[in-house]
């Protein structure tokens, strides 16, 4: 038995070593925008959000930034197209959305660019139901992890996606923020704000 959670570490380690190296080959630019989730009545969630972008045609790669608590974020994706897949809010537990695949979608083309890909505002009633599965483990240590991490995964990938109301706008404001904050000149700045699939 002892031999098998060995082989299955083994695995696992590969898996992460291989998709590293694949990440390293890609081309990619730089992604700036606001994300902020409203409570359709008590107004804005306002602890950290963290985002799951996927590539469009390479589902296995998976890029993620957790946002400031003013819903500011910055990240590389790689060019071509890519889709919001989840979001997880942490709040005394972690809530998970995810959402239909190219529901918020992205396309970048430009290598070595910054992106405003504008201020999302996702309107998300976050009920206690919607509490992202535990990863309990199974067994011990780090293989014990990862066995109970794949089985955490297997449960979110069976979560439906739902298409929630999202706004996106291109606020002058985001942009100046961020000029600031990269010391780089607005114009520099190009825009490829997220598109919304009609549903």
């Amino acid at each position: 038995m002892k031999g098998y959670y060995g082989y299955v570490a083994l695995l696992i380690l590969l898996s992460v070593c291989n998709a590293k190296r694949s990440n390293a080959q890609y081309r990619t630019a730089t992604v700036v925008g606001r994300f902020i989730i409203k409570n359709p009545v008590h107004g804005h969630y306002k602890k950290n959000k963290r985002l799951h972008f996927s590539e469009r045609f390479a589902k296995k790669y998976t890029h993620l930034i957790k946002t400031k608590d003013s819903g500011y974020f910055s990240m590389r994706l790689p060019l071509g197209y890519s889709y919001l897949e989840q979001v997880t809010y942490f709040d005394g537990g972690e809530f998970l959305k995810k959402f239909p695949t190219d529901y918020l979608e992205i396309k970048l083309d430009s290598a070595d660019r910054v992106y405003y890909i504008g201020d999302l505002v996702l309107t998300w009633d976050i009920k206690v139901t919607e509490e992202r599965p535990e990863n309990t483990g199974v067994g011990g240590g780090l293989v014990g992890y990862a066995l109970g991490r794949a089985i955490q995964k297997n449960q979110e990938g069976k979560i439906p996606g739902e298409a929630l109301p999202v706004s996106v706008t291109l606020n002058p404001e985001t942009v100046s923020y961020f000029c600031e904050k990269m010391n780089i000149k607005e114009g520099l700045f190009l825009t490829a704000a997220v598109s919304i699939e009609k549903r």
